[in-house]
């Protein structure tokens, strides 16, 4: 991750000194990108532990049960424990299905936003071209 960083800050800096006009708007195309990816974060980190919590519950549960496995079996309560687990297992499931659909929506709006990026750059270049644009050193 350090090695992108200083790659990534390394070509602005480099884009920048040789042709600061292109530099400076391909600058301005970190801001969206860099704000889509804290937006992506942000809904993964809490689509993960919404999961983590969900399937938590269920496990705390089968734990409860298997620990007083002498009593359930006394009282031929397995088919209602069973039952019980799988209420909190099922809800585990749904809350991992939101949380996926979230974050795969979010990783589309990422991708989008960097295609989107590299879209204007390439038409700002192309720009630049046909209008003869020469950048003033």
């Amino acid at each position: 991750m350090l090695q992108g960083c200083a790659m990534g800050l390394g070509g602005m800096i480099i884009a920048i000194y040789k042709g600061w006009t292109f530099g400076l708007v391909l600058l301005f195309l970190v801001f969206p990108l860099v704000g889509m990816m804290v937006v992506n974060a942000k809904i993964t980190s809490s689509g993960v532990e919404n999961t983590l919590k969900a399937y938590g519950q269920s496990a705390g549960y089968a734990d409860q049960a298997l620990n007083a496995i002498k009593v359930v079996v006394a009282f031929g309560m397995e088919t209602t424990e069973i039952d019980n687990y799988s209420k909190y297992l099922v809800n585990a499931k749904k809350v991992a299905i939101k949380s996926s659909c979230g974050m795969s929506f979010t990783h589309g709006l990422f991708y989008g936003t960097m295609y989107y990026c590299y879209c204007y750059a390439f038409w700002m270049g192309a720009y630049f071209v046909r209008n003869c644009f020469i950048n003033p050193m």
